[in-house]
């Protein structure tokens, strides 16, 4: 969900676990959106934008898991999921 959205859920849901995924950099986020062959320069630039305000506010986040490797990701993620109490 986007940033607002997570916001909300903190509001709601206070004891929510808030899980941030993010790439490794935004180099690698371009280039792995470029790689989809799918949006116009000007989508390009605002998903990149929006990442970076994003990225910005992933401290606001209980864990963040870096999506360089999927495998250690989900690791990351399966970990984060089952072993935490709140």
């Amino acid at each position: 969900i986007e940033l607002i959205g997570a916001r909300q859920i903190e509001k709601t849901f206070p004891s929510a676990l808030r899980i941030f995924i993010l790439p490794p950099n935004v180099a690698e986020l371009e280039q792995r959106i470029r790689g989809r062959g799918q949006d116009s320069e000007e989508a390009i630039s605002r998903r990149l934008a929006q990442a970076k305000t994003e990225i910005a506010a992933a401290d606001e986040f209980d864990l963040q898991v870096i999506n360089d490797d999927f495998e250690e990701a989900l690791v990351n993620l399966e970990s984060a999921i089952f072993t935490t109490k709140r």
